[in-house]
């Protein structure tokens, strides 16, 4: 069947002439014999075609298809109970939301694939609800770019075209994944960073790492004695990071001083002179008495015996 076939048995059928309407034909022609071809390969497990792929079961069988996902809100599920299915019940329109739906499609599609099966992904004419689907699958596992992954589907189903209202959300999709992938970009290296210092001699610390860091583990890794003994237990951690972060920055000479204090000896300490008292300046306070004009104080002199 040709669209010239088709016109003519119209015009005769009509009685006019349809030779102004032959690019409309045509286009109707060459959409509908696309419908009735096989499945479009995308990648070797992942399928996209149209409502008469699904509805062939023969065909289905053929290619090994054992998931389906439907993205159509007018279309039924035609073999039921024989594949798994998905549906995204949407109509072909540039408002109809099909971004909040590729997160579950990319796990459905995922599945397929880790079950070592192979998935039909289908809406009326596979043009473009679910050629925008796939695009937004291969975004993800493929890491390209809308215009990438619009090239290599459309180099594997030249019909496949999006609306703009698809193309809208493919962009914003685009862009939650170029930055959910410098997250992970940025997780992995902090995890390494982590690794690697870890790696590291945990007894001794950095040159400026801070003290506290470095109690903390050692207090994690020792075993603490009872309540009763806990603060002396204490005393002895944070004396000993206090030595390690003194050497780490080369103070000499107050470590010199600390180890002198350490070292000094009970009998030495009895040996030493002992502190003398510091000379006292005297003070002399003269006390004068209070001048009261009304009054006044006079000793009595001592009576004879």
């Amino acid at each position: 069947v040709t669209s010239i076939m088709l016109r003519n048995a119209v015009e005769q059928k009509m009685g006019i002439s349809l030779t102004e309407y032959k690019r409309y034909f045509d286009e109707e022609i060459m959409r509908i014999v696309g419908q009735m071809d096989e499945p479009s390969k995308i990648l070797d497990f992942l399928y996209l075609g149209s409502e008469w792929n699904a509805s062939n079961l023969e065909e289905l069988i053929e290619k090994g298809i054992g998931y389906i996902l439907n993205v159509t809100k007018e279309i039924d599920n035609f073999f039921e109970g024989m594949f798994q299915y998905y549906n995204v019940r949407v109509y072909d329109v540039d408002e109809s939301d099909l971004l909040k739906h590729w997160d579950k499609t990319y796990k459905f599609i995922s599945k397929a694939r880790s079950h070592d099966s192979k998935v039909l992904v289908h809406c009326k004419m596979g043009v473009s609800r679910s050629a925008s689907t796939v695009m937004a699958f291969i975004m993800k596992d493929q890491r390209l770019t809308v215009d990438e992954a619009f090239q290599f589907v459309k180099e594997r189903r030249s019909c496949a075209h999006p609306n703009s209202g698809f193309m809208e959300q493919l962009r914003t999709y685009e862009g939650i994944l170029t930055a959910s992938n410098k997250r992970d970009i940025f997780r992995c290296k902090s995890e390494q960073s982590l690794l690697d210092e870890g790696s590291k001699d945990d007894a001794e610390p950095s040159q400026g790492a801070f003290l506290g860091d470095s109690l903390f583990h050692m207090m994690s890794h020792t075993d603490w004695q009872s309540a009763s003994e806990g603060v002396a237990c204490e005393e002895e951690c944070v004396l000993t990071l206090c030595k390690e972060e003194l050497y780490n920055v080369d103070i000499l000479p107050v470590v010199a001083d600390l180890e002198a204090m350490e070292s000094r000896s009970a009998d030495s300490i009895e040996d030493a002179p002992l502190d003398q008292p510091s000379r006292t300046s005297e003070v002399v306070v003269t006390i004068l008495p209070l001048e009261e004009p009304s009054c006044s104080v006079t000793a009595a002199s001592p009576l004879p015996v």
